[in-house]
């Protein structure tokens, strides 16, 4: 939407500032030549693709670092790990649960991908000021925010398992990644 207002202003500009030539010796106006107006426009659709064709591919990259984050994340395994994804308004959120080999909660991180840098700079500042949560990792590039919370429930497995697995909380957006 951006992208058009800005062409839809461009063209704008060049129409009006078009309308006439000012001839460079005397200052006396001319009619404006439709061959230089064509080569302007042509001049100016020719950077807007360019331009958007970099920005696609840097957003292709993006994309792909943050497929390749997620794959990182993991997937839930048996008694050590939980991955839950869950609907979140400003991107992506997983919740990712850590169990030693007992079956008792070890830590638990908060791994947010933004949809915007706007998004992602205030989660930041508010994560990294807070107590009881520690920023593990953040991109602003990706727009990604990793953090830990420091408090810990008494939770087994077992319980953090039956709670996302649950038809009320997938019901609230939740998404157990198996």
């Amino acid at each position: 939407m951006k992208k058009i207002i800005a062409i839809l202003l461009a063209l704008a500009t060049i129409l009006s500032l078009s309308a006439c030539k000012v001839n460079k010796n005397n200052g006396e106006s001319e009619p404006y030549d439709a061959n230089d107006y064509q080569a302007n426009l042509n001049k100016i659709e020719e950077e807007q693709s360019k331009k958007a064709a970099k920005e696609a591919e840097k957003a292709s990259e993006v994309n792909a670092e943050i497929d390749e984050y997620i794959e990182k994340v993991g997937k839930t395994n048996p008694k050590t790990q939980i991955v839950v994804k869950s609907n979140y308004a400003l991107g992506r959120k997983y919740l990712k649960f850590e169990f030693n080999k007992k079956g008792e909660f070890e830590n638990h991180f908060v791994y947010y991908f933004f949809d915007t840098y706007e998004n992602y700079r205030a989660v930041y500042e508010s994560e990294k000021n807070r107590d009881s949560v520690t920023v593990v990792d953040h991109d602003k590039d990706t727009q990604m925010v990793v953090v830990r919370l420091d408090e810990y429930p008494e939770s087994t497995y077992d319980e953090v398992y039956k709670i996302y697995s649950s038809e009320a909380t997938i019901g609230l957006g939740f998404t157990l990644v198996e």
